[in-house]
């Protein structure tokens, strides 16, 4: 995956929520004016879809991480001889095998894409519960 691309993705998603928030707030002044309640209204809907776009952009930030996990892990999990194989020298190395550390690496380098472009409580929602995940998997 292009980090570029994730950290696009995270930009736009902190825009959308911007721009809806501004919206709303430009909504909210413009009712003591003598607007008709319609234009408000369209204010008010469109305030919400660019929310929802927010919204679907942050969630598909969380999913593409797990994503990340599955492809990484998956082979481990089938093995070489069809069974789990978390190691690099069998069951009794303590070498990680190349796709944990490519997880790894990967995670890093998704989680330093959006430490510049997201609020670090959305940082959170992106990564949480990718442990349990990868527990799951293995």
């Amino acid at each position: 995956s292009d980090s570029n691309q994730l950290r696009s993705l995270a930009q736009l998603h902190e825009s959308l929520d911007w721009f809806a928030r501004g919206v709303l707030n430009l909504s909210t002044t413009l009712q003591n004016q003598q607007l008709p309640e319609s234009t408000l209204q369209t204010l008010i809907s469109l305030a919400k879809e660019f929310v929802e776009l927010a919204d679907i952009c942050l969630l598909v930030l969380h999913l593409e991480v797990r994503v990340h996990c599955f492809f990484y892990l998956l082979p481990l999990w089938r093995g070489p001889g069809g069974g789990p194989s978390q190691y690099f020298g069998g069951p009794d190395s303590t070498d990680p095998s190349s796709e944990i550390i490519h997880l790894n690496r990967d995670l890093v380098n998704v989680e330093e894409a959006l430490d510049t472009s997201l609020q670090p409580r959305k940082i959170q929602y992106v990564f949480e519960g990718v442990s349990h995940l990868v527990s799951a998997i293995l």
